[in-house]
């Protein structure tokens, strides 16, 4: 059994029940409002588009183990067929060595591919020369993009971008980062002019074409494109949920910051009205005492200044010093 099968598939359950968990789990959201509607609507997107990637995983898993076995001594060796020397790729595609397997920088051959075998693998684009300064340059078995196919890939010094796919062909992007839900995000690797110009060019992608693998007009619709697709739309839903999130979580910590606030001016206040009736306290008593002297000026000083007294108590104090001025 391949290892980095099983491997993908328990990282593959372990994020689709993680990203349950924490789903079900999600707060913040009030029933009836419209961050909670368009939640669920995503949520039912998600989980629909999981279960398709879910299905759709586990049978391109069992093909890729029932068709390794019968060609996994082949992977990433250098074979003969028919006395021809072929490299076959990781990813089980023959490239033939037009130029012969020491000049491409490939081990020499040391098995046969049977015709069984064969029918297993997929024939790719032969390696490629060039000459450039009078300077021959070869593709190489040790290339990444030899090995490493169905990613997107640049050029060094135009920064133009391609698709890469299994076959050997590179097919340019019209408007560079617009691509289709097919096709992956970023640039995976960026190659050297000379290498890049030896890859064969394909057509043109446009801002709605798939990103097919290259294995057949009938197989253009393979499992590993319509999981690319499902992953880079399970992706986009997965973010918009989380921007969802994220503005409700900020909009909640505002407003704990507003009362948090409102709570420390009402505490203020607070003290400020205690301090101000312990003042008045004091003032009655003064003036209520009238021996003939007003013993403490500041409580007047202070009663005039004071924010929180009400009219009521403002004539009360007019009233007694009015009385207390007639007197002498």
């Amino acid at each position: 059994m391949n290892s980095l099968c099983n491997i993908q598939g328990k990282k593959f359950n372990f994020n689709k029940f993680k990203f349950l968990e924490l789903f079900n789990n999600k707060e913040g959201f009030i029933e009836g409002n419209t961050n909670d509607e368009t939640m669920k609507d995503l949520e039912a997107q998600f989980n629909g588009k999981l279960q398709s990637y879910g299905i759709l995983y586990d049978e391109h898993i069992r093909e890729k183990l029932v068709k390794d076995v019968e060609i996994s001594t082949l992977l990433g060796q250098t074979a003969k067929y028919n006395n021809e020397d072929f490299y076959i790729s990781r990813k089980g595609v023959m490239r033939k060595l037009s130029w012969g397997y020491v000049n491409h920088g490939c081990l020499k051959p040391a098995r046969n591919i049977t015709d069984k075998q064969k029918t297993k693998l997929k024939i790719g684009i032969p390696l490629k020369k060039t000459i450039r300064g009078g300077q021959t340059f070869y593709e190489k078995c040790t290339d990444r993009h030899i090995d490493k196919t169905g990613k997107i890939i640049s050029n060094e010094i135009t920064g133009d971008s391609a698709w890469l796919d299994d076959l050997g062909t590179k097919y340019k992007f019209k408007q560079g980062d617009s691509r289709d839900n097919s096709c992956p995000n970023g640039i995976e690797q960026t190659i050297n002019d000379i290498t890049y110009s030896m890859i064969k060019s394909g057509e043109e992608l446009g801002p709605t074409d798939n990103c097919i693998e290259g294995f057949s007009n009938s197989q253009k619709s393979s499992k590993k494109s319509r999981l690319t697709k499902l992953n880079n739309e399970l992706v986009e839903i997965a973010s918009k949920m989380k921007s969802l999130i994220n503005s409700v979580l900020s909009e909640s910590e505002q407003n704990d910051n507003k009362i948090s606030q409102q709570a420390k001016s009402l505490d203020e206040t607070i003290k400020d009205l205690n301090s101000d009736r312990e003042k008045i306290k004091n003032l009655k008593k003064e003036l209520f005492s009238l021996d003939g002297n007003v013993r403490d000026n500041k409580y007047l000083v202070d009663a005039s200044n004071m924010q929180y007294v009400g009219w009521g108590v403002s004539l009360i104090t007019v009233l007694v010093l009015g009385l207390y001025t007639m007197k002498k």
